[in-house]
């Protein structure tokens, strides 16, 4: 999650999806750990310094708080753990991904009907 490459990387209220295959979803839960524990740690762990980000990106019109960081202070990708959507999908094999969403958009989800 925490790269450059990505629309999400300026944009502090960007979403990011995290797609746990079942074998790392059943590991975590395992372990006790909530899929609020999981947007925690990742909002937490996912972080680039200021400066690298303000480097970068130049042109964004940074908030007062992300101004007043130090270059080498942490970033957090998004500014909100709400804002990482953690699911469980795919099946045999262990390969999970992080997946950013086009910055400043939000997701809309509706229960699938059979």
């Amino acid at each position: 999650m925490a790269t450059l490459g990505s629309n999400n990387a300026p944009v502090s209220s960007a979403e990011f999806f995290v797609v746990l295959c079942p074998e790392h979803a059943a590991t975590i839960a395992a372990a006790g750990w909530t899929r609020r524990d999981v947007q925690g740690y990742l909002f937490e762990k996912a972080r680039l310094p200021a400066g690298l980000l303000r480097r970068s990106f130049g042109v964004v019109q940074w908030r007062p708080w992300e101004k007043a960081l130090d270059d080498a202070d942490p970033m957090p990708m998004t500014d909100h753990p709400e804002n990482i959507r953690v699911l469980v999908a795919g099946g045999p094999g262990k390969h999970s991904c992080a997946i950013p969403s086009w910055g400043m958009t939000k997701s809309v989800t509706l229960p699938l009907v059979p």
